[in-house]
């Protein structure tokens, strides 16, 4: 794998996980999606998940691999937690569970933190 594609997998992931925000509070919203719950919760459910599962081998060599897992399966868990009260029309505490200064919103920026520490690190190695 390259670092060219470790790269393009990263930002991917940045998109994807920055659109979640915005499917929650829809839920919110509309109290439906077309997510289900336990499907939510699972990080290998989504591409960026699938992609470190399956790469696991060699991006592991990275310092940061673990904890982005770790985030990564983090941010689910509350996503999960959000979109049950979303759909049980929870509509406060949900929105509550997303705003600024959340652990949603704390997660949501280590990861993306992390994300860019490491496309930051193989850019300078390439």
């Amino acid at each position: 794998m390259s670092t060219t594609e470790i790269i393009q997998n990263i930002d991917k992931a940045i998109a994807s996980h920055g659109m979640w925000k915005m499917r929650l509070k829809n839920a919110i919203q509309t109290q439906t999606s077309e997510f289900d719950v336990a499907f939510v919760r699972v990080p290998n459910n989504c591409e960026f998940g699938k992609w470190l599962d399956k790469d696991r081998m060699v991006l592991s060599r990275y310092p940061v691999f673990n904890q982005i897992v770790q985030l990564h399966k983090d941010l689910h868990i509350e996503t999960a937690v959000i979109m049950q009260m979303a759909l049980a029309r929870k509509a406060a505490e949900a929105t509550a569970r997303i705003a600024v200064g959340s652990n949603f919103a704390s997660i949501s920026s280590k990861l993306t933190i992390a994300m860019m520490g490491w496309k930051r690190e193989l850019k300078e190695v390439a």
